[in-house]
């Protein structure tokens, strides 16, 4: 199923879960991830920015071999498991009176910027600039970091068709890091050079 079918299922899911076998995984989107995550069992939630339609969708996700436990966690709570295929399992029956999508997705949205943060000292240490500046890069560093090993771990984990699906993201994500590489090196030579000309010894960036 395509990510835009998927967004448009979740936009009508009033009070189920849905779960899309995906490699040996199962995911959860949006209004499902929001009740698996918060009714059934507290897994973790991660986003991602679909360019195409322009929108951060949230996921969450559980290698199939889970599975029977999910289902035991549901029979316990009364809630009816219906299999709709190979790729597709509906869980009904969830109560959803109290719950508030858009305060779980600012807050889930929220927790993105703080990913960055631990990753602001290692730009202090080799960057001469502005404080706003460095948060920037930082963030965009986390951001990146986290993108390629859900990518990496997919690819890893999946099936080899998965993997197939992912070499135009892999092929993205490379061509970034490169662009991002030389902007961080071009901003250490700056600094270096404006440090020398004021007597002060420079420091040289090494990217591995």
């Amino acid at each position: 199923m395509k990510i835009k079918d998927i967004l448009d299922m979740e936009k009508t899911n009033l009070s189920g879960i849905t779960l899309l076998k995906e490699g040996m995984f199962y995911r959860a989107y949006n209004r499902s991830a929001m009740r698996m995550s918060t009714k059934i069992r507290a897994l973790k939630v991660n986003t991602k920015l679909i360019k195409y339609v322009g929108q951060t969708v949230m996921y969450c996700g559980f290698p199939d071999s889970v599975l029977p436990g999910i289902r035991n966690l549901c029979e316990r709570k009364n809630y009816i498991w219906n299999v709709r295929g190979e790729t597709r399992i509906d869980i009904d029956g969830v109560v959803t009176t109290d719950e508030d999508y858009e305060g779980w997705t600012r807050e889930i949205l929220k927790g993105i910027t703080v990913v960055p943060s631990s990753v602001t000292p290692v730009v202090e240490k080799y960057l001469d600039s502005s404080k706003n500046q460095k948060d920037v890069l930082a963030g965009r560093i986390g951001a990146l970091f986290l993108e390629i090993l859900g990518v990496l771990t997919e690819a890893g984990y999946g099936t080899d068709q998965a993997y197939d699906e992912r070499k135009n993201e892999i092929s993205d994500l490379k061509k970034r890091v490169g662009t991002l590489e030389k902007e961080i090196n071009d901003r250490g030579n700056a600094a270096k050079t404006s440090q020398d000309e004021h007597g002060c010894d420079g420091k040289q960036i090494l990217l591995l």
